[in-house]
C-alpha cells in the first residue's frame, strides 16, 4: 500500500505493541522528541434515540467524572474524543447477506435483495468513536538521598509507560461504559495503522472493507507508510492524494443555554462532505492551579459587574455561571482548557461543498467556528484524535506569552 512517512513532526513518531494485565494487546504511539506517549480506545455509542431525559442526566453526570478523574491520572497531558461520519463498508453488510443466502430462495426474494444490496451503500453513512490519551514521560527517579538515578540505572521509559497504562486501561475502559460510550476496546497497532491511513488516503478504506468482507487479514502496512503520497497545505484547506480537507476551530457559543442535542447537528452524518470528524480536546488544569483560575474569573465577573453603570443580563449570568464554577471547583470537580475542531474531507473537485456543509451546522450547532487559515495542516493532524498529538509542545513561544502572564 505504499511507503510514505507521515508529514512534519509525525514522522519521527513511533508505534509498539504491548500487552494489558487482562492479556488484551494495545499500542502505544510515541514522539521521542517530546516525551509523549499516546494509548487509543475505540468506542461504540448506541446513541440517545431511545434515551429518556433522566438516563441522559445520568450518563452525562458520569461523562463529567470521568473527565474529572483525568485530573488526577499521573502524567497526563490531554484526552481527544473524536466522532467521525464517513461511508459505510458496503462489502461487510452484503458478505452478512450473500452468507444466509439460501438455494431454495424465490427468484424474486433474491431480484429484491440483489437491488437493496445494490442501493443500500450509496447514501449510508458510518459512524466511528475514538478515545486517547496522552501522557508524558515520567520524572526522573531519585535516589532515597534525593539524588537522580543514574541514566543506565533507569527502567526504559517505554516499558515503564507501558506498565502502568497496562494496570490502568481496564479500570478507565469500565469508567467509560456508564457514560453512554458502548463497547470500549483497545486499539491496536493494526486499528491505529488503519484510522490514519484511511485519514491521508481515504481510498484505502474501501480496501480494508473488501478484506474484512473476505475474512481476510487487513493489509499488511508498516507504520513508517501510513503517509500520504502527496500533500500541500494551502491558506484555506489541506491537500491529499485526490482529497482536501477543510478544518475549522471553535471559537464560542451563540448562546449560553445549551441542550443535550445542541451538537447533533454537527455529529450526524450529512451528505454533502464525504468524511467528517468532530474532535474534542480536553486538556485537564493541575489540581493545584484550579482554584486560582476559578476565583480569578469569579474576581473578574463581579469586577466588570460592578463598574457598570447599567449592569445588563449576560453580566449578571457571568457572575452566576463564574460563582457556579467555583463551586463545583471546590466539589472537587476539574478545570479543563477545551477545543474543538471540525474537519470535512471531500474529493479535491468538490471543496467548495466542504466550505458550505460546515459553515451551515455550525449555527445550528449553536456554535461559532473559525476557518484555520494558514494552519490546515496542523489541524488536520490534531483532528486525526488516534495520534494524540500535542501541538502546543512544539511552539517556539515562552510559555509566560503562551498562557497570557
Amino acid at each position: 500500500m505504499g511507503s510514505h512517512r507521515l508529514p512534519a513532526v509525525l514522522a519521527s513518531s513511533t508505534l509498539a505493541r504491548w500487552v494489558t494485565a487482562d492479556g488484551d494487546e494495545f499500542s502505544i504511539l510515541r514522539y521521542p522528541s517530546r516525551g509523549h506517549h499516546v494509548v487509543s480506545l475505540r468506542a461504540r455509542p448506541d446513541g440517545a434515540a431511545l434515551l429518556d431525559t433522566q438516563q441522559v442526566d445520568a450518563q452525562v453526570d458520569v461523562w463529567g467524572d470521568w473527565l474529572a478523574s483525568l485530573a488526577y491520572e499521573e502524567g497526563l497531558v490531554q484526552g481527544v474524543v473524536t466522532i467521525e461520519t464517513s461511508p459505510d463498508g458496503g462489502p461487510l453488510m452484503q458478505r452478512a447477506v450473500r452468507c444466509r443466502e439460501s438455494a431454495r430462495a424465490h427468484s424474486l426474494s433474491k431480484a429484491w435483495m440483489d437491488e437493496v444490496l445494490d442501493q443500500y451503500p450509496r447514501g449510508s453513512k458510518g459512524v466511528s468513536a475514538t478515545i486517547t490519551l496522552t501522557l508524558r514521560d515520567p520524572d526522573p527517579e531519585h535516589q532515597a538521598d534525593g539524588r537522580k538515578v543514574r541514566r543506565s540505572d533507569r527502567q526504559d521509559v517505554d516499558e515503564l509507560i507501558a506498565e502502568r497504562l497496562a494496570v490502568r486501561l481496564p479500570h478507565i475502559m469500565d469508567d467509560l461504559a456508564p457514560t453512554g460510550a458502548g463497547a470500549v476496546d483497545l486499539m491496536m497497532a493494526d486499528d491505529v495503522i488503519e484510522v490514519v491511513k484511511s485519514a491521508y488516503e481515504p481510498d484505502a478504506r474501501g480496501i480494508y472493507d473488501e478484506a474484512r468482507a473476505r475474512g481476510e487479514d487487513p493489509p499488511v502496512s508498516l507504520w513508517s507508510s501510513v503517509g500520504p503520497s502527496g500533500a500541500v497545505a494551502e491558506w484555506d484547506h489541506y491537500r491529499h492524494g485526490q482529497y482536501a480537507s477543510v478544518t475549522w476551530e471553535f471559537t464560542g457559543f451563540t448562546t449560553a443555554t445549551l441542550t443535550s442535542k445542541a451538537l447533533l447537528p454537527l455529529l450526524e452524518a450529512n451528505d454533502d462532505v464525504a468524511i467528517k470528524r468532530v474532535t474534542i480536546i480536553v486538556r485537564p488544569v493541575p489540581p493545584e492551579q484550579s482554584s486560582q483560575i476559578v476565583e480569578r474569573n469569579h474576581n473578574d465577573a463581579e469586577a466588570r459587574l460592578g463598574d457598570a453603570k447599567k449592569p445588563t443580563a449576560r453580566q449578571r449570568r457571568a457572575v452566576r455561571d463564574a460563582d457556579k464554577a467555583r463551586q463545583s471547583e471546590a466539589d472537587g470537580y476539574a478545570v479543563a482548557d477545551v477545543a474543538l475542531l471540525v474537519t470535512a474531507t471531500v474529493p479535491y473537485d468538490q471543496l467548495s461543498r466542504a466550505h458550505a456543509a460546515v459553515s451551515r451546522l455550525a449555527p445550528s450547532a449553536r456554535l461559532h467556528m473559525r476557518l484555520m487559515y494558514g494552519q490546515q495542516d496542523i489541524g488536520f493532524a490534531a483532528s486525526i484524535g488516534v495520534l494524540g498529538v500535542v501541538t502546543e509542545s512544539y511552539l517556539t513561544l515562552s510559555p509566560a506569552l503562551i498562557n497570557g502572564v
